[in-house]
């Protein structure tokens, strides 16, 4: 017996059970009692759920949008089939449903305002008990010049004008109906020209050039995953052949941009492998394990010839060899975000291979550490913070050293 209770003058009854039942499932009867003694029988069989267990927190909560998305794409993982909504203090910002593996994936429907956001994700079991996940910090900047912003999927320069950022003025120049499209920009007093093709695979591509520095960035919106732009280095010393460059949209997860060009390699009939080559050259296995889980966080492998490798290997060992790097320099590395610090460390590590070998992983490292700094630059200025001298004095050494090899670029005819 689990309750007792008197049935009202219409028949109805009422029980509360006074002693808690544990979470499991229970088969439950009813029988009715008359004042002569006389019994009932039994009712048929009502099943019910007890469940006071909250789910398991989300985990993995992550922004898979750029910065300048007022509408991101937030995904994680969460109790199979419970109910996810997403709030910022306590505001509900977005809600759905994760699949049967306890994947879910929520884009907002309302903007956000630019700004610095603390979101968590509740999940809701059908129980309705409840659990959240910790806070995820995200940024959305939407005003922020391209110059600089964080949607970095090719080799990019920090510029000398990122504090500057604030105040541009575009203006289209001329192009459209096929043609490529010349813009004219104007950001803290310097004059940038864009050029944006799209190519006939569908890859749009931007390459933008400073009046001054002739020193340009490219953004390459890709049409699908894996496509690859074919670029040239413009306005080179190099010959016609050297200047080819190749940029392949990637992914970094499971070590899919180090398998990739360990692949190609290997397709090359070498008798070595990148990893055994590292290995050779030195290279720790706790280090050639950072190389492999970290390469291609900037979205993309880029190769080049080995002479433009080559130039680009002897700059970085000029400025990051033990002999030549200054306190300065090593005073950023050492306070790097976890990725920037992965970059680096794979960019100083890959330089020590032959150019031959080194083709797309030194080009590779060399813009996942630009666009991961770069990244902690706009971080640091969309908080209001200072950026540390330090930090700006290793992203204009790595602008040395891409404007060394890869002054600009522009779509391969």
């Amino acid at each position: 017996v689990i309750g007792t209770g008197t049935v009202d003058s219409s028949g109805n009854f009422s029980i509360t059970l006074t002693s808690e039942l544990e979470d499991g499932t229970y088969s439950i009867t009813a029988i009715a009692t008359d004042e002569a003694g006389n019994i009932s029988s039994t009712s048929s069989s009502l099943t019910i759920t007890i469940d006071t267990t909250a789910p398991d927190a989300p985990t993995s909560l992550t922004n898979i949008s750029d910065e300048n998305d007022s509408t991101p794409t937030l995904s994680g993982t969460a109790e199979a089939n419970s109910t996810i909504t997403l709030k910022e203090g306590g505001d509900v910002i977005g809600t759905g449903t994760a699949d049967s593996r306890g994947n879910f994936s929520i884009t907002l429907t309302s903007e956000l305002e630019d700004g610095i956001y603390s979101i968590r994700a509740t999940a809701t079991d059908e129980a309705g008990n409840t659990s959240k996940s910790r806070s995820l910090t995200i940024t959305i900047d939407t005003s922020t010049s391209q110059l600089v912003q964080n949607n970095l999927i090719s080799i990019v320069t920090a510029s000398s004008n990122i504090s500057a950022v604030g105040s541009s003025d575009t203006s289209i120049t001329g192009g459209g109906g096929g043609d490529p499209v010349t813009s004219i920009t104007n950001v803290g007093g310097e004059t940038f020209t864009s050029t944006t093709t799209t190519t006939d695979s569908g890859n749009v591509v931007t390459t933008t050039v400073g009046s001054e520095s002739q020193v340009g960035t490219t953004q390459i919106a890709f049409s699908g995953s894996e496509s690859s732009v074919t670029l040239t280095i413009a306005n080179s010393t190099f010959s016609p052949e050297n200047s080819i460059v190749t940029v392949t949209s990637i992914s970094n997860a499971n070590s899919a941009a180090f398998n990739s060009i360990e692949g190609a390699f290997l397709a090359s009939a070498t008798p070595t492998t990148i990893s055994e080559a590292l290995a050779s050259a030195g290279v720790s296995a706790e280090t050639i394990a950072t190389i492999k889980s970290s390469l291609g966080s900037g979205q993309v492998t880029i190769t080049l010839s080995p002479a433009v490798t080559q130039v680009m290997i002897d700059n970085v060992v000029s400025s990051f060899s033990a002999a030549s790097i200054t306190s300065q320099t090593s005073l950023a590395i050492s306070n790097l975000s976890p990725s920037a610090s992965a970059a680096m460390e794979t960019l100083i590590a890959a330089v020590q291979l032959d150019a031959t070998i080194a083709v797309t992983l030194v080009p590779t490292a060399l813009n996942d550490a630009l666009a991961a700094i770069t990244s902690e630059i706009l971080q640091i200025q969309a908080e209001g913070g200072q950026v540390p001298p330090e930090l700006e004095a290793l992203a204009l050494e790595l602008e040395k050293i891409k404007a060394a090899s890869l002054p600009s670029l522009e779509v391969a005819e």
